[in-house]
């Protein structure tokens, strides 16, 4: 069989004459400028008051519907008076036109967020993240905080992680002559880290104390430092600024365990070179797991710690497992079954049928397994108190009433008469506590705080009969 053979193709062959075809391009410039759109754009920049500036942004827009720069005036407006969903449209227009102007992306995405349009905000972030070059740390705090508002934690722990290397040291000045520095760590990275989209701030929701948001802000001055990629900021650690004293917000033994260990490091330098002092020592708060207090807690005079078993980090069917450790360590039911690494109530159940439960888990979580204490009092009702110790005092906190076992003050708020109850009786505890619960019961108790060793702690508890 004859085989055709193929032309072999030489640009040099083809015909003299021929020209390669051109795309012909838009010259954009040539355009003519709308008559009055100078004028109109003049009067948007040195419009001042809202009502103003409204007025002249929808003048630009009315000679040339497509100006970006009225369109995003126009979006900041819509969003300082509440209507997050018009924003959102109005700013997506002027996305169209300058996809890459990064003020514009980040107010985007705080508007789609409030608008509920959460993973458009996600998906927008994910691309300023992309191109940033102006704000990279910002816009990545940002996509970790929307990957937490959707759930996705591990991904979002991934981002944050991303983040505090970008930018690991922040700053807020004294607002009046600076008296005392103090460098608070903490951490973006342990899980939990969320952007609110109608304060428009990011939280770590889990791991931390709020104790730096209650320091004076008129003579303190406070660096922050996030201690999750302490391993690849050499250069920030060895520029640290001097300070008075080193506090340590980072609180979860288990769900910020390796922030913790970060966090000691950095303390064992700084107190072993320069003599800072510690608030809060990391090595102390690794001591704290629910495990280890309920050890310790034994030695505790007046003072009962529910015994907790840790199951260590498991996933799937766990039924057997939770059976074979309440009987190893003579659990019975009823017995709480909770994930490490949240308060508040969350991920925590009551097993009243340890020989038919059935539990799947989706993903692996640390899990413990705690006696249940009942403190339900003669009312019928469940109180949790709250106390605080600073330095070697016990001051009172707050104080929830619940008719379940678990409680929940959002849901204690909605009964009007529980919340009145619980109203006056948490002034009477914070007036004076020792006539709540005894004078012997707040000494056991200040005296079991101190045992833990830390300078700042809190602690809930219950009365039991």
């Amino acid at each position: 069989m004859t085989q055709r053979k193929r032309r072999a193709s030489n640009p040099q062959s083809r015909k003299a004459g021929t020209k390669e075809k051109v795309s012909p391009v838009v010259r954009e410039s040539a355009i003519p400028k709308p008559d009055g759109l100078l004028e109109a754009k003049n009067q948007l920049k040195q419009a001042r008051g809202s009502d103003s500036v409204l007025a002249a942004a929808k003048a630009v827009l009315q000679i040339e519907p497509t100006d970006p720069d009225a369109m995003d005036t126009l979006g900041q407006l819509q969003m300082l008076k509440g209507h997050a969903r018009d924003a959102t449209e109005t700013l997506a227009r002027a996305l169209f036109l300058q996809p890459n102007n990064e003020a514009l992306l980040e107010r985007y995405i705080r508007a789609a967020a409030k608008a509920g349009l959460h993973w458009d905000a996600l998906c927008v972030a994910r691309h300023w993240v992309s191109i940033a070059t102006e704000k990279p740390a910002a816009a990545t705090r940002l996509l970790a905080g929307l990957y937490g508002l959707i759930g996705k934690e591990d991904i979002s722990r991934q981002w944050a992680y991303e983040a505090a290397r970008l930018d690991p040291l922040s700053v807020a000045q004294a607002t009046d002559q600076s008296q005392l520095s103090i460098l608070v760590l903490s951490s973006i990275a342990s899980g939990s880290y969320i952007f609110q989209p109608k304060s428009g701030s990011l939280n770590t929701s889990e791991g931390h104390n709020n104790l730096p948001s209650l320091l004076d802000t008129m003579n303190t001055t406070r660096y922050r430092l996030h201690v999750d990629a302490i391993d690849e900021i050499n250069a920030t650690l060895k520029n640290l600024p001097k300070v008075d004293v080193i506090y340590n917000g980072i609180t979860d033994p288990e769900r910020c365990r390796q922030a913790l260990v970060n966090a000691d490091r950095l303390c064992e330098r700084l107190y072993s070179g320069y003599g800072i002092p510690v608030i809060n020592n990391p090595k102390r708060v690794l001591e704290c797991t629910r495990e280890n207090n309920a050890q310790r807690g034994a030695d505790w005079e007046g003072v009962i710690v529910p015994k907790s078993v840790h199951l260590g980090l498991i996933d799937g069917e766990i039924g057997d497992t939770v059976r074979e450790t309440a009987r190893n360590h003579g659990l019975k039911e009823p017995i709480i079954m909770r994930a490490a690494g949240y308060q508040g109530g969350k991920n925590m159940h009551l097993i009243d049928d340890l020989e038919n439960l059935k539990v799947r888990l989706q993903s692996p979580t640390e899990v413990y397994l705690i006696e249940y204490i009942d403190t339900q009092s003669d009312d019928g009702l469940f109180w949790k108190y709250r106390a605080f110790l600073v330095g070697e005092k016990l001051w009172p906190g707050s104080v929830i009433a619940s008719k379940e076992w678990v409680s929940n003050r959002a849901a204690s708020r909605e009964d009007a008469s529980l919340a009145e109850k619980m109203h006056q009786y948490q002034k009477v505890y914070q007036e004076d506590p020792e006539q709540v619960i005894g004078t012997q019961a707040w000494a056991d108790l200040r005296n079991a705080l101190i045992a833990i060793g830390l300078e700042y702690c809190g602690v809930d508890y219950g009365l039991s009969k």
